[in-house]
């Protein structure tokens, strides 16, 4: 009976865990524009995130602060096109995702944000069966995989929603010039067809 109700008590540990979890996202970065998100974990929780620029000559810097650190030295810092972190937090404060856009152009970035919570559980307050243990280090080592597996396929689907709406308006662009040249080659055969039959109107005066 009671390897049953720790079996529950971890699935709903894991159920609860789920929903602390934040999808990918994108949005655009304007010329020279510095700007951060504010997270706030608790002690003993994780930053975890990846992000990736879609221009990849995009010149701008990814930073994380925490903000009760008065030399506000950056816990994370990176230039790199694409990257991943992941950040213990040794006790409760407010840090920030902080973006800085160094070229004169818009960059869209996308990425994932979320707080880890730490879910190890007492095997005292479950029972002292080592059975119980085993499921507890083996339910955590799932969850991150999960986790990780998670972040992976919600960047990948917000990748592919990107490259469609590019596709959509590279087609439109094409509709476009595709309805120009229709149009310019219609002209065309208009003042051949007015050239053609002015040379032998003027023929036919001779």
């Amino acid at each position: 009976m009671i390897y049953f109700k720790n079996i529950v008590l971890l699935s709903f540990l894991l159920l609860f865990f789920l929903f602390g979890i934040i999808q990918c996202t994108h949005f655009n970065i304007g010329p020279y524009e510095k700007d951060c998100i504010q997270l706030k974990p608790e002690k003993n929780n994780m930053i975890v995130g990846s992000y990736e620029f879609m221009d990849r000559k995009a010149s701008c810097i990814i930073s994380i602060f925490n903000r009760s650190d008065k030399k506000k030295e950056p816990v994370f810092k990176s230039t790199k096109i694409q990257d991943k972190f992941e950040i213990q937090v040794p006790a409760a404060a407010v840090y920030s995702f902080c973006y800085d856009n160094r070229k004169n152009s818009d960059v869209t970035i996308m990425f994932t944000l979320r707080v880890k919570e730490s879910h190890n559980v007492n095997d005292s307050e479950l029972s002292t069966i080592d059975d119980v243990k085993q499921i507890n280090e083996k339910t955590s080592e799932l969850f991150d995989q999960f986790l990780e597996v998670f972040d992976e396929q919600e960047r990948m689907m917000e990748k592919s929603d990107l490259y469609k709406q590019f596709n959509e308006k590279m087609n439109s662009k094409l509709i476009l010039w595709l309805e120009i040249q229709i149009i310019l080659l219609v002209v065309l055969t208009l003042v051949h067809i007015y050239y053609i039959k002015s040379f032998f109107e003027i023929k036919t005066i001779v």
